[in-house]
């Protein structure tokens, strides 16, 4: 094909490029970051599945291992080489799942033991240059009743990862147990080949247009006083992480009053963040981070891999605070932001001129997200199981705050609000009493929509 052919035929899809040696922006952010904080298990994921009914994990490691071979970047390592990081993708290899068996103890030790098992898949730390990135025990507590405990590298996963993960194992799954080969469709692309799509595409004339609209969007914000909610300037002592809850009748009451204000029950919970962060710090202008799938093309949709992304999210509030006019300027610079939604946080900081220090991000401090990606409910043969994300115990900013909307495959009718505060910021009762003044806040924002 002619130049002048291939420019009129527009960008190659990504299933038609090559694949990279490079790692994506958005591992090569990740690797920068853990560098800051060696062996404190910020980019670690844990996620347990509690499973009833009869579950063969010889069939389990089977289907594991089968996803493993279809998908390149689970076998996919990450080195620190002279000329940068640089990814090396393996062999297909046989997946191990271990089994603690606490079937013959009685129920109370069970649960003792169980919850050992569960701290050692905390402290569990990878390292990106060597296999495994991810991993899945299996604890038995009875004939029909288990529990497995994942927990994977962010360099190798995010939240849509997940729900593709484990809808493709328990396919294979069902197809093993039933004497049957998995038919899966084929993938469109490997992640390897997202990386070279998505290099030449921020070196080109998008990534251009991207940065100056970053720029010109962050272009009046005071970057070297990212807004905190502490004075103290030293960060020692204990994390705080802990988890609240939003009742099913007030997720409906937040539903409802968001459908009358013409916004999410993102946006609405968002602004009742933006609302408490601003009487907090006294501050009008507000910059937050939120994480995005990023998965802007429909090549990416099936893929396993990191691919999410941090927005920054400017807000400039006027005299007028109430959570109309909030949800208003919210949604607004949402939408404004999500023009280039793949963008990644480093290449921003490093076009703004901004300088990253260990332990501080240069443009927010505080990040509020949904974990509302799709994930499955779990129908395995003569098992079901429910999901149930867990904290990592380690938070990546001053304030990280997830909110996981009630699903059907999670069990649950409520919203889980997992609250994550880097050390030392405030006391254990000053972190609770802030997420205590947010359920407040968000009471009266819904009353008064």
């Amino acid at each position: 094909m002619t130049a002048l052919a291939a420019a009129a035929s527009g960008p190659l899809p990504i299933r038609e490029h090559p694949t990279s040696n490079h790692i994506s922006f958005n591992q090569e952010q990740i690797c920068l970051l853990e560098a800051f904080y060696p062996n404190k298990g910020a980019y670690n994921a844990l996620t347990k599945i509690h499973i009833q009914g009869r579950l063969d994990v010889n069939c389990l490691e089977k289907a594991v291992t089968h996803i493993v071979g279809r998908h390149e970047m689970l076998r996919t390592t990450i080195a620190l080489e002279t000329d940068g990081f640089r990814a090396n993708v393996h062999p297909h290899h046989t997946v191990n799942i271990s089994i603690d068996d606490l079937s013959a103890l009685p129920e109370k030790a069970q649960l003792q033991a169980f919850d050992e098992c569960f701290r050692r898949a905390l402290a569990r730390r990878f390292r990106v240059e060597q296999l495994p990135l991810f991993e899945i025990c299996a604890i038995k507590f009875g004939p029909e009743a288990w529990k497995l405990i994942q927990v994977e590298h962010h360099a190798v996963h995010d939240g849509w990862s997940f729900g593709r993960l484990w809808t493709e194992i328990q396919t294979a799954y069902n197809a093993f147990d039933s004497g049957d080969k998995p038919s899966l469709p084929a993938l469109p692309t490997q992640y390897q080949q997202f990386v070279h799509w998505q290099r030449e595409r921020l070196a080109g004339s998008y990534g251009t247009a991207a940065l100056e609209f970053w720029c010109s969007y962050l272009a009046e914000f005071d970057h070297h006083r990212v807004v905190t909610v502490s004075s103290k300037s030293q960060r020692q002592g204990k994390i705080s992480n802990f988890t609240t809850e939003v009742s099913e009748s007030h997720c409906v009451r937040v539903e409802l009053a968001a459908r009358k204000l013409g916004v999410s029950a993102f946006v609405l919970m968002f602004s009742t963040f933006i609302l408490l962060l601003a009487h907090r710090t006294a501050q009008e202008e507000l910059t937050v981070g939120t994480a995005v799938s990023a998965r802007t093309e429909p090549d990416l949709e099936p893929l396993i891999g990191m691919i999410v992304n941090t927005l920054p999210i400017r807000v400039s509030l006027g005299h007028d605070r109430s959570i109309r006019t909030t949800c208003r300027l919210v949604q607004t610079s949402l939408f404004k932001s999500l023009r280039y939604p793949d963008v990644p946080l480093s290449l921003i900081v490093r076009r703004l001129g901004l300088t990253e220090t260990r332990g501080r991000n240069p443009v927010f401090q505080q990040c509020f997200s949904f974990h509302d990606s799709v994930i499955p409910r779990i129908e395995l043969n003569g098992a079901t199981g429910l999901i149930e994300e867990e904290h990592n115990c380690v938070s990546k900013f001053d304030i990280n705050v997830v909110a996981i909307p009630p699903n059907i495959a999670r069990g649950t009718k409520s919203m889980r609000m997992f609250w994550q505060f880097a050390e030392g910021l405030l006391s254990e009762s000053e972190c609770v009493r802030f997420a205590d003044e947010y359920a407040a806040l968000l009471v009266q924002v819904v009353a008064s929509a």
